[in-house]
């Protein structure tokens, strides 16, 4: 028995070192303005194995890598319909502006909003193209995000009476967006 304790308090003790010497997240102070208040946000790195860095608002959202993709959801679990998918897609970069169109294909221009394309450029000077949909109470952002030779698709959701909360603050995080060399 007290072989076991003495195993047991030596693995908590280099637990305790391994957490101690494990590099702290990195975060920054932000500000964002959301339904026109300016609202001061504390901000933090996620670096994802698929070749990306972004910044997200930690009181708001958590992320999570599932099956090779990575998610934002609310970081409060009540809030439902809320959530964004990134993507990394394999194939060449000068191939990837059909996904946008492939990405409001399945939508009725009839009885869904389908607003423009527009193309533009992240902070960190990566290409992005972008468009919403309405459909159904929804708010549908497909973004395309190219740079060097990665590509990426993300799906932002949320409820329309939550485009200038939530859309906002993912819209925020799209920008944010990074390569990294992973």
């Amino acid at each position: 028995m007290r072989k076991v304790l003495i195993v047991a308090l030596a693995a908590i003790i280099a637990l305790g070192s391994a957490a101690a010497m494990a590099e702290p997240l990195q975060s920054r102070e932000s500000t964002i303005v959301v339904e026109g208040t300016e609202e001061s946000i504390t901000e933090l790195l996620y670096e994802s194995v698929n070749g990306f860095s972004l910044w997200y608002p930690v009181e708001n959202f958590l992320l999570v890598h599932e099956n090779g993709i990575d998610i934002v959801y609310p970081a409060d679990e009540e809030i439902e319909n809320v959530s964004m998918t990134i993507v990394p897609v394999d194939i060449p970069t000068d191939e990837a502006a059909a996904l946008i169109d492939e990405a409001i294909g399945n939508y009725d221009a009839e009885k869904d909003t389908i607003g423009d394309v527009t193309e533009g450029e992240l902070d960190s000077g990566l290409n992005i193209k972008y468009v919403e949909v309405l459909s159904e109470g929804m708010v549908n952002r497909f973004y395309l995000i190219t740079g060097e030779d990665k590509v990426f698709c993300l799906n932002a959701a949320f409820p329309v009476e939550a485009t200038e909360g939530f859309g906002t603050r993912l819209e925020r995080i799209v920008f944010t967006m990074e390569l990294t060399n992973q």
